[in-house]
């Protein structure tokens, strides 16, 4: 999908009721490719680049990480929704955007804000209102 800027701080790039939960869809901002994905009633937004190796992430799959104690006993982590790379396998936490197994790898997040049934991705923060003085 290629979505028209008409605010340059936010971008209206779905509606709610288009993405089913572990959805991921492709939206293309003026050539600013992102993954934008729905999970357990949240929506959240990501540059669609892995950069490990490029892969586009709009082909990875949605789902909670896997923890283990070092002991072969695995465990779901409940509280990370992770976005991993259909060409290694690397995750990438949903909400900050941290590899998981290397959190000195990020893939950019963006704010997503919904509004009625519209979803919304926050481009850049608006800038602050100038003051009678004329500072920001």
């Amino acid at each position: 999908m290629s979505a028209p800027v008409a605010d340059a701080n936010e971008v209206e790039v779905a509606r709610v009721s288009e993405l089913a939960d572990g959805q991921i869809k492709a939206v293309d901002i003026d050539g600013l490719k992102l993954a934008v994905v729905r999970w357990d009633g949240e929506f959240f937004a990501v540059r669609d680049r892995c950069p490990h190796e490029a892969s586009s992430l709009c082909f990875g799959v949605v789902g909670r990480s896997l923890t283990g104690d070092g002991s072969g006993v695995a465990d779901l982590d409940g509280d990370r929704v992770v976005l991993i790379c259909p060409w290694h396998r690397w995750e990438y936490d949903l909400r900050t955007g941290a590899g998981v197994r290397m959190t000195s790898v990020t893939v950019k997040t963006y704010p997503v804000e919904v509004r009625d049934d519209r979803v919304f991705v926050v481009l850049r923060p608006a800038r602050a209102a100038r003051s009678a003085g004329g500072a920001a």
